[in-house]
């Protein structure tokens, strides 16, 4: 079965069972294993916790993790600088940090800010979306792939 991935494009879908199915596969709750092993592997600022509970949001802000880490990376933090938690919340991407330049907080910010422009699911432009008392940041074609749901998936 072919998955959809990268850019989405606006469509109705007709059958509610293909949404499930959608969810299913591509949604589990958390990032990729194959995105969250790239973050792990190639930067050290990660705490032990998160390494272990993994980040809780979609795949759609993987490049957007990716590049913060690149450019806290590029700034060379303190030893005691310390990623504790990424997550989904509130529709928009939470980053924790412990011991950490003002650069560093300013680089944060910026992409707890940018999220709210962008799918968490699959990366696409986006804007927060409000479902019953949730909030997501999605594309014009998640939202409309999930109008039947009462809730939004998990990422």
């Amino acid at each position: 079965r072919k998955k959809i991935t990268g850019t989405c494009q606006f469509f109705y879908l007709q059958d509610t069972s293909m949404v499930a199915r959608i969810q299913r596969e591509e949604w589990q709750g958390a990032m990729d294993a194959s995105h969250s092993a790239y973050l792990f592997d190639n930067f050290s600022f990660w705490s032990p916790k998160l390494r272990t509970v993994g980040f809780s949001c979609g795949d759609g802000w993987f490049d957007l993790i990716k590049s913060l880490s690149e450019k806290i990376a590029y700034l060379r933090p303190p030893p005691d600088f310390v990623v504790t938690d990424v997550k989904e919340k509130m529709g928009f991407l939470r980053i924790s940090i412990e011991h950490a330049s003002p650069d560093i907080e300013r680089l944060a910010l910026g992409a707890e800010n940018a999220s709210e422009r962008i799918c968490e699911y699959c990366g696409s432009s986006g804007s927060t979306k409000r479902k019953n008392l949730m909030l997501k940041t999605i594309c014009l074609y998640h939202e409309t792939l999930y109008q039947r749901s009462k809730t939004w998936p998990s990422a």
